[in-house]
């Protein structure tokens, strides 16, 4: 995975806010370039296109480009695999909100392995509300430092998360 990742494009383009997305459902840190408000930036973007004004425009730490990538493109080069690591998991929980979470980190603490199958894992605001308040007991925390200290406590308890969007039921 690239270690800085800078995500060249415009607020109102419908391409750039699935990125953007697809980046935040697995906690990818980049670095946002309005062009709309950054003359330079929108140079840069010509020139790495070629003079075309694309977007959004991806480029990485090791100097890769993409450029309007798909999902599954862009997920083959930040190296997300998107299927469950194991074939057999001892707990499968279906939802990442507060009942989820809670039952993930419970069962991980028994030493169950657990998959969570959920598109957008624990990003609803009364989650992280409940989170606040239930999981950590430290007040004053804002929703990135409970999204982090969460996610820390799963993958300590060998907790996983899977895109619904992944999963195939059998007939």
């Amino acid at each position: 995975m690239a270690d800085e990742l800078t995500v060249y494009g415009v607020d109102w383009c419908p391409e750039c806010r699935r990125v953007k997305t697809v980046l935040g459902e697995y906690q990818i840190p980049y670095r946002w370039v309005d062009t709309d408000h950054d003359s330079g930036a929108r140079t840069h973007v010509e020139k790495i296109n070629g003079g075309d004004y694309r977007f959004p425009t991806l480029e990485f730490s090791d100097g890769s480009v993409l450029v309007e990538p798909a999902n599954a493109e862009l997920k083959v080069k930040l190296g997300i695999t998107g299927r469950a690591s194991k074939p057999i998991y001892d707990v499968i929980i279906v939802g990442g909100g507060p009942a989820g979470l809670t039952a993930a980190i419970y069962t991980g603490r028994d030493s169950f392995d657990t998959l969570i199958i959920e598109d957008f894992p624990y990003w609803n605001i009364k989650c992280i509300e409940v989170l606040q308040s239930f999981h950590v007991h430290i007040h004053r925390r804002t929703a990135a430092n409970l999204l982090s200290i969460s996610s820390a406590c799963l993958s300590i308890y060998r907790s996983r998360f899977l895109s619904s969007s992944n999963v195939i039921l059998a007939p």
